[in-house]
């Protein structure tokens, strides 16, 4: 017991609350890891989701030694920054989080987030705040993707508000926020491209006409695993992709028959099975039904060819603003010999290094440099070379001029979440660019590569931020380095 200088005792601090507890909560900020952040009084709370400068009654899941984790229950102030949702699934889908907030206050909020991430170089002498000027923020907000991926499911998400024993076990749709084993079943989503909305219902519709059993995640049994649509901008081309079980090929033929049929829009469809018991959009193998295989788009200029298994970033007009940005921070790159590092389809070299003397670009997917390679070809880009296997190790190749390529003048990096693996960063290190644009979808991890390429002789020259993503907590960041004359 602690006493008072009058010998009294004091007053015990107050007790915290309880997992099941309801408390008031003020909710201040983005979480940069996923969330939001808010305050019960002098408790840190966080949940999974809710709109910054809103008021809610919260349920107490979890006490952590730092805050409280706690699931909103109902609202008691919107806050002056609350605006009209498009989406009827907006409270209960996990695929977009903020249309109820104003698109000025997403972009305020999303760059506090970066620069908080960013806090960690400061102790490198770098100020977050002073780098990281503002987000480039979208045109369009609604409609901007051009891919995406649905679930099947035997487990629905019954919503509040439907009748007692409503059928449950047939969903198409996205996963429920926080409940990776339910599906809501999405009648439209609205940040998707609209034709995209016809196609989903269609296959819906089609398949439970066709009895043809969604798949079962914790049973792995089943048939349709997931459906991947895509739309290529500039030529109105349309792909979609059913993800299924192994071995139902003539039940799936005849659905792809169907669905083209109904969705004229369709200019090609593939097949994929997949064996695999992870909830994963790709197939191990593919058959093409109905097209080439393919769609082509453009972006910056060039014609780039996506088919199932490419990487293109999901927002075409956001980026060719990214491309923009790069190609600001990259500086000239007329004659230099430029790396592309995690280049997957090659769709960022090829864009911004179209007038280096020569490109070359290493990824870890085989898929994603024949895809790169045809890409090359198909734009004149004689000078772009593509080495597949694991980056760290061609990296490390490349320092020991073991692949053939020279030393390079600018790298442009652009790593997956995780960032780059420590093996890599030390290759870059080692290859010695004279500059390196390193863009990345996670600050944090970002944070953590441009410390190690801080300590290795390299000073930051710039940054940007551009939002490819509006409606989520995710943001393109872009950070150029020079190397320092003395390296």
């Amino acid at each position: 017991m602690h006493a008072t200088s009058s010998g009294s005792a004091a007053p015990a601090p107050p007790s915290r609350p309880r997992p099941g507890a309801e408390i008031e909560v003020e909710i201040l900020a983005l979480d940069p890891a996923g969330g939001v952040l808010g305050r019960a009084g002098a408790e840190r709370v966080w949940l999974a989701r809710g709109r910054p400068g809103a008021r809610v009654v919260a349920r107490v899941l979890r006490r952590r030694r730092s805050h409280l984790e706690a699931a909103p229950l109902r609202e008691l102030d919107a806050g002056p920054d609350a605006a009209a949702p498009r989406c009827a699934h907006v409270r209960e889908c996990g695929g977009c989080s903020f249309q109820d907030l104003a698109y000025e206050r997403q972009l305020a909020h999303l760059l506090a987030a970066t620069r908080e991430s960013l806090a960690p170089l400061a102790a490198l002498g770098v100020d977050p705040h002073a780098l990281l000027a503002g987000i480039d923020g979208a045109r369009e907000t609604f409609g901007y993707r051009n891919k995406m991926d649905f679930t099947f499911s035997n487990r629905r998400w019954v919503c509040a508000g439907e009748e007692l024993g409503a059928d449950a076990s047939f969903a198409l749709g996205l996963h429920l926020a926080g409940r990776h084993q339910k599906v809501l079943d999405i009648a439209r989503c609205e940040i998707q491209f609209e034709r995209g909305n016809a196609i989903l219902a269609a296959t819906r519709e089609l398949a439970r006409a066709a009895g043809i059993a969604p798949w079962d995640s914790r049973a792995h049994t089943g048939v349709l695993r997931h459906l991947v649509l895509r739309e290529a901008r500039a030529t109105g081309q349309v792909l979609a992709v059913l993800v299924t079980a192994p071995g139902h090929a003539e039940a799936i033929a005849a659905l792809g028959r169907a669905l083209v049929e109904r969705c004229p829009s369709l200019t090609t469809l593939v097949h994929a099975e997949s064996a695999r018991l992870a909830n994963v959009a790709v197939g191990e193998s593919e058959r093409v039904l109905h097209g080439p295989g393919w769609i082509d788009e453009q972006l910056a200029g060039l014609s780039f060819r996506v088919s199932a298994r490419s990487f293109f970033q999901v927002n075409t007009a956001q980026a060719e603003r990214l491309v923009e940005r790069v190609r600001e921070l990259a500086g000239g790159v007329a004659g230099a010999v430029v790396y592309d590092v995690c280049c997957g389809a090659g769709t960022l070299g090829l864009a911004v290094a179209r007038d280096a003397r020569e490109l070359w670009g290493f990824e870890l997917e085989p898929a994603a440099v024949e895809d790169a390679r045809a890409n090359a070809a198909r734009n004149g880009c004689a000078h772009a070379r593509f080495v597949a296997g694991d980056v760290r190790a061609t990296l490390a190749a490349a320092a020991l001029a073991g692949v053939g390529a020279p030393r390079p003048g600018i790298a442009l990096v652009d790593p997956p979440r995780a960032g780059l693996h420590p093996a890599a960063v030390a290759a870059l290190v080692e290859l010695a660019p004279r500059r390196i644009v390193y863009v990345s979808c996670n600050a944090r991890s970002a944070a953590r590569d441009l410390a190690v390429l801080l300590g290795g002789g390299y000073a930051l020259a710039g940054a940007a931020a551009v939002d490819l993503f509006p409606h989520t907590p995710h943001v393109e960041s872009v950070y150029a380095l020079e190397r320092s004359a003395a390296s």
